[in-house]
């Protein structure tokens, strides 16, 4: 797993962007630069921040891809020819190259593109990632564990289902924004992310043999909406401010 593809452009603050593709089955170090398109890319979120009633708000990133030599090309034969989730896209703001730049965004490169039309260079091509936030719905909450796990670790334990995670060695999935308190008898205040607790039998159908799991997208929106929260991906570019999914 290694970056196969980059590219950099610089908005109109001067700031650096770079947008890199990483390919779970490649291990070279030398990874092949691409143009991307004057608009640079673009974040969009599904659905409304308005709307009381919608927990989870996945995100999709598009981006102009040119096609210039026999090297761009592959990259989309490759794609379309490979299974969903081989395909990793980073974008980094700030910083001299990727490597040093802040992680700004994270998502699957979808597989589903377009056919290419036969045409002279240079072409431009559209790609399209999403955050796999909407990769969970039919995939089953099993585990291995029983008893009672505290609601940040549940929120960490639902976003390691997402493909995506499958290829970082990083440790920050999810950031709890700790506003929901309760005051108990001492007059001390408890954290409810921290000390709340869920039995993962919740998630689970007990009357089944063997038991069945319940699905992951449903579990975690069912944890979030319980508390009157919402979860989505928080793109900052600032260094000091994590990017991640924050509730």
């Amino acid at each position: 797993m290694a970056v196969k593809y980059y590219a950099h452009f610089s908005d109109d603050d001067a700031r650096e962007w770079h947008i890199t593709i990483i390919d779970q089955e490649y291990s070279g170090s030398s990874p092949l630069e691409f143009t991307v398109g004057a608009d640079g890319f673009v974040l969009k979120y599904e659905g409304s921040d308005t709307n009381r009633a919608q927990t989870i708000m996945p995100s999709t990133c598009e981006f102009t891809y040119f096609l210039q030599n026999s090297n761009d090309d592959q990259l989309l034969t490759d794609i379309a020819g490979s299974y969903e989730g081989r395909y990793i896209v980073e974008i980094f703001a700030g910083g001299a190259s990727y490597s040093a730049g802040h992680l700004y965004w994270r998502g699957v490169l979808l597989a589903d593109v377009s056919t290419i039309v036969d045409e002279a260079h240079p072409q431009p091509f559209r790609m399209l990632a999403i955050d796999d936030l909407v990769g969970l719905r039919g995939v089953p909450y099993e585990n291995d564990n029983n008893g009672y796990t505290s609601l940040v670790g549940l929120v960490s334990l639902f976003l390691n289902k997402m493909r995506v995670w499958d290829v970082t060695s990083d440790t920050h999935r999810v950031t709890i924004v700790n506003w929901l308190e309760a005051e108990d008898a001492g007059g001390t205040y408890r954290e409810i992310w921290q000390n709340g607790e869920l039995n993962l039998n919740s998630f689970t159908f007990t009357d089944t043999f063997p038991v069945t799991y319940r699905d992951t997208y449903e579990s975690l929106d069912g944890l979030i909406s319980g508390l009157g929260c919402r979860m989505y991906w928080r793109a900052s570019i600032d260094p000091s401010v994590d990017s991640g999914f924050v509730i």
